[in-house]
């Protein structure tokens, strides 16, 4: 007896720990789609290409999956005076206790081009607001994204 309650217990405690995760998954913002804006970045006195210089910078981030909190994406972006984008592959994944916070990892896709950073944001509003930190080219920047 006192095993079939122990099993019922512990089946029933798992349709909850089910229910809920599901229902978890369920509140995570859809991202999929283009969000752009524009924003200034410093460069480091050691960074080769734009010495301690503030530059604007054209910025489009192509999230194309997502899977519950996690997301894959692409990172475009280009100089104001120059022509050429520039493409770093990006994953995500959104906090598990707060799905308003997110998290963006890339990697430079060549030398002298382009950061190994990550970034922290939050959606509000209909916007995506996110700091970058380039750990790899010692850069930073504040932006705010709006889908296109």
């Amino acid at each position: 007896m006192a095993g079939r309650l122990i099993a019922a217990t512990l089946f029933a405690l798992s349709l909850v720990i089910l229910n809920a995760t599901a229902i978890r998954a369920a509140d995570f913002p859809k991202v999929i789609g283009t969000w752009a804006g524009s924003y200034n970045v410093a460069f480091s006195k050691d960074h080769g290409h734009f010495s301690e210089e503030k530059k604007g910078v054209q910025m489009e981030l192509r999230i194309f999956k997502q899977d519950e909190n996690l997301i894959w994406a692409e990172n475009r972006w280009r100089v104001n005076d120059q022509s050429e984008w520039h493409s770093e592959h990006t994953t995500g994944t959104f906090d598990l206790l707060d799905q308003t916070k997110l998290n963006i990892v890339e990697i430079a896709p060549k030398p002298g081009i382009g950061s190994t950073g990550f970034f922290e944001g939050r959606l509000k509003d209909g916007k995506m607001y996110l700091t970058y930190k380039g750990i790899g080219a010692g850069i930073s920047f504040a932006t705010v994204l709006e889908r296109k």
